[in-house]
């Protein structure tokens, strides 16, 4: 497998994050303490650091695009040994009511890797308000 393409996608999948997390996903992640959460997106599986297994739409939503991704490039997800993206989720930011508004910050980064090669994406921040009143997200 190439390398240009595993850096591509490692350095694309944090970038996602903030533009593929829905309503349903804040929902969940206002209920939870602020930590890390991992995506496998071999296994499709979220997982947080104090909540355990998460079912999340952004983790099908971003194991779907490597899977769309990886076939462009006429590849499998057989031929990786590890896509993983972290996301350290933070909302104590800013203080407001939780009940109407919650800030969040996710620093993403994302590991893929063969056989034979690895790549590591630098750290992707990403700020986002979430207004729970009505549901809308804005940056």
């Amino acid at each position: 497998m190439s390398r240009k393409v595993l850096a591509d996608i490692a350095n694309t999948i944090p970038r996602m994050v903030a533009s593929k997390i829905s309503r349903d996903d804040l929902e969940v992640l206002v209920t939870l303490p602020d930590g890390v959460m991992a995506i496998d997106l071999l296994a499709a599986e979220t997982v947080h650091a104090s909540a355990g297994l998460l079912q999340l739409p952004l983790g099908k939503i971003l194991a779907d695009w490597l899977q769309n991704r990886l076939g462009k490039a006429r590849l499998g997800l057989a031929d990786l040994t590890r896509a993983k993206v972290e996301i350290l989720i933070r909302t104590d930011r800013v203080t407001v009511d939780r009940s109407k508004i919650v800030p969040f910050e996710f620093t993403s980064t994302a590991t893929i890797s063969t056989a034979s090669s690895s790549c590591v994406s630098k750290p992707t921040l990403a700020l986002l308000w979430y207004d729970r009143q009505s549901g809308a997200i804005a940056d």
